[in-house]
């Protein structure tokens, strides 16, 4: 008869593993008004749903008309909304207004852009601060409704124009 030894090795339970840290992600198909529709007349109000993951941080948005990034831009026309997220977390709403200012003349075509994040820098007005990133949704303004502003035209991207002198040598060699 052989002799057995049998023995019983215990460990406690696994750590449960945390979940990656996101940034605040902004709801675009909730947003009011809708940001894929024109807006032929100013709001009164631009409701920004947000999925908040961290429930203990505030969140920021920034609003931006006609923004143009690398340039000084107009962010201290509309001062930043802080909201505070409830106590479970989920859905934010963070809301601001535009009114007719020196920066919004409610008779030209405007883009205007909100970004959300936790926080932004305090030299760089739409960079977050943390490596959570941003999220943004943006509105097209056009008072005389879709097509009666002006756009940015780069052409077919033929080279060279049909107007330029045939009596030099191209630009770029062929």
């Amino acid at each position: 008869m052989g002799a057995c030894v049998v023995s019983c090795v215990t460990a406690g339970p696994a750590d449960v593993p945390q979940p990656p840290l996101i940034g605040p992600i902004i709801i675009q198909n909730a947003v009011r008004p809708p940001a894929s529709t024109f807006l032929t007349f100013l709001p009164v109000e631009f409701i920004v749903p947000v999925r908040v993951f961290d429930p203990s941080q505030p969140i920021e948005c920034h609003v931006f008309i006609d923004f143009n990034p690398g340039v000084i831009n107009n962010a201290g026309t509309f001062p930043p909304c802080v909201v505070q997220p409830g106590l479970d977390g989920g859905i934010t709403l963070a809301q601001f207004t535009v009114g007719v200012t020196e920066v919004f003349d409610p008779g030209i075509c405007h883009t205007i852009q909100c970004f959300v994040a936790n926080s932004f820098e305090d030299i760089s007005p739409y960079t977050p601060s943390t490596s959570l990133g941003a999220d943004s949704v943006t509105w097209q303004y056009t008072p005389n409704g879709p097509g009666g502003c002006d756009e940015f035209d780069g052409g077919d991207g033929a080279f060279p124009p049909a107007d330029a002198p045939t009596d030099r040598l191209p630009l770029t060699p062929e």
